[in-house]
């Protein structure tokens, strides 16, 4: 008689399996079914691949690890097997019992913890609140718009929950919260001794270390952050070294007297976020994404998000559109850059700016970009407003950076303005405080947080629904001044991609936006000569911009060619 043994915990299940015919079964079964598509070549033929593992196999224990949808299947595939092959196997079930949490207060906080003005925005926080701390509840995924407070929610329920709390959230985001938790006046205003950063592997293995030693109680640590990547190469190296070095998964959060799990953005780093709750046991966990729509070609994605994000635990509110969009496209008289684009597949916007740093377009380029901002923010500034202008380069913001810097300095626009790229290594600080601010999508595309954005520029052609629509929502509703956010969409022309995607873009947005209209502007991006950037050749932008309606087929060409612009 063989003993299976599984240990229930919050996401998913544990399955111990000594039986090397049942072992493969349950392997088989994962390889055919939980494993994400993954595009690759074959003598230039392109293929479909075995992907990212949504399901974790630890040969050297024989253990299986699996979200909690899947025990019925995987609880049949071992006694089939077991009847084949004539094993006599008894399945035991465990349920994980959880310790006590290390309580503490969050009796600093600096915003009101309930919102009087029926007519605010953000009153819905009142009720989404409450929700979350219903013990019916143990995870919680406030499926919310961007600009609407879902950072506050967060910070509200973990002052009524008065528990140590994890964040989990990307690397480029730990500047981003450590300001939300200890520096920002309206945030937690807790004090920095009481938060604790684990970065690296080691970090995380030290962080466990000073849990179970009561380290981290003796600190008086209230909130702990973990970066995503750092858990991710955690959990790894663990189930790698699992027979020599045994972690204990399910105690992970018991050990570190956790009693509350925050995920921000949950669909980035997808596959961290749904490996790390099948793995780690959260006690109660709150998620946050104002994007949990994958694209219609991403079935397989959407399928795990409705396990991991199940609709019976997502909390939404009527989507109030903030912004109007404008996709322009621009041409580039430049015959061997469009054929040596033109042959990428897939297509890489990367690939794009490193050809127009190669072809000498760049100037040109960066002169259409200050253009469109001239015309949209700079003639028409205001103290307190500010612009955002993504690249998909660092190499690009860099040089771009400057390259503004230089304009201003010439008077190009109103003085004393201040500009600042956000990259790695950059000051958070720094740019958001900057009147104009140059990074990349996946810098500040999401979760940042721009106070006085009313102009952002995106010269990134990408077919992503749920990037769009988190860059589409980074200015926010502004009642200072009288106007409405603008955030422009650039595309060429001659570029079949770059029609197909604003076309998805168009589609995808037009449901939680003000406003979407597309033109083709005159600008002609044109090589210039010169040995030094910023060079006066560069072409200088027409001023007439001429608007066409949509068509409701979507994009399936260009009119006819235009006459000869200067």
């Amino acid at each position: 008689m063989f003993v299976i043994n599984v240990m229930h915990t919050s996401m998913g299940f544990r399955i111990e399996v000594p039986v090397r015919v049942i072992e493969l079964a349950i392997l088989k079964f994962a390889e055919d079914n939980l494993h994400a598509p993954k595009m690759g070549r074959d003598h230039g033929r392109i293929t479909v691949e075995k992907g990212d593992a949504y399901y974790v196999h630890v040969p050297s224990m024989n253990w299986f690890y699996f979200h909690k949808d899947y025990f019925h299947r995987i609880k049949q595939i071992v006694l089939n097997t077991a009847i084949e092959y004539n094993k006599q196997v008894e399945v035991k079930e465990h349920t994980y019992q959880r310790g006590e949490p290390y309580k503490c207060e969050f009796d600093n906080y600096g915003f009101q913890m309930e919102v009087t003005d029926p007519e605010s925005r953000f009153y819905y926080q009142n009720e989404v609140v409450e929700k979350a701390l219903d013990p019916l509840y143990l995870q919680i995924i406030f499926a919310i718009q961007t600009g609407r407070g879902k950072t506050k929610s967060a910070q509200k329920v973990m002052v009524k929950r008065g528990v140590r709390t994890v964040l989990i959230h990307r690397p480029t985001y730990v500047a981003k919260w450590k300001f939300d938790c200890i520096d920002d006046e309206t945030g937690l205003r807790v004090d920095e001794k009481h938060v604790y950063v684990a970065q690296g592997t080691q970090g995380i293995y030290d962080l466990i270390e000073d849990g179970r030693t009561g380290k981290l109680d003796k600190m008086g640590i209230k909130v702990v952050i973990l970066p995503t990547v750092s858990l991710f190469n955690f959990m790894k190296e663990a189930i790698a070294t699992m027979a020599s070095s045994p972690v204990n998964f399910e105690s992970f959060y018991d050990d570190i007297g956790a009693g509350q799990v925050v995920y921000d953005e949950v669909h980035e780093h997808f596959l961290l976020v749904y490996l790390s709750g099948i793995l780690l046991n959260p006690p109660y966990s709150l998620e946050m994404s104002a994007t949990l729509k994958p694209g219609a070609a991403k079935k397989f994605i959407a399928d795990r998000y409705l396990e991991r994000f199940p609709m019976r635990f997502r909390v939404s509110v009527p989507y109030i559109p903030v912004v109007d969009i404008r996709g322009l496209y621009y041409s580039i008289d430049d015959p061997s850059f469009i054929r040596r684009v033109g042959r990428m597949s897939p297509y890489n916007h990367k690939l794009f700016e490193q050809q127009l740093i190669k072809h000498k377009l760049e100037d040109s380029y960066f002169s259409m970009v200050f253009d469109i901002m001239k015309r949209s923010f700079l003639d028409k500034y205001e103290p307190g407003q500010k612009a955002l202008v993504f690249f998909s380069l660092v190499e690009m913001c860099v040089a771009f950076t400057k390259y503004v810097k230089h304009r201003l300095r010439n008077g190009d626009g109103p003085s004393g303005l201040t500009v600042a790229k956000y990259n790695a290594g950059d000051s958070y600080d720094e740019f958001i405080a900057a009147d104009i601010g140059v990074s990349t999508p996946g810098k500040a595309g999401t979760a940042i947080d721009i106070p006085g954005l009313v102009v952002a520029i995106v010269t990134i052609a990408i077919d992503d629904r749920q990037l769009n629509e988190q860059i589409a929502g980074r200015p926010r509703e502004v009642t200072k001044w009288d106007l409405t956010p603008k955030v422009f969409f650039l595309h060429c022309s001659e570029m079949p991609k770059h029609l197909q995607y604003l076309a998805s873009r168009q589609e995808s947005l037009k449901e939680v936006v003000k406003s979407f209209l597309t033109s083709f502007s005159p600008y002609v991006i044109r090589k210039t000569h010169a040995s030094s950037s910023f060079s006066g050749s560069a072409p200088t932008a027409v001023s007439r911009f001429k608007s066409i309606k949509p068509s409701r087929k979507g994009f399936t060409g260009l009119p006819g060619r235009r006459g000869r612009r200067r």
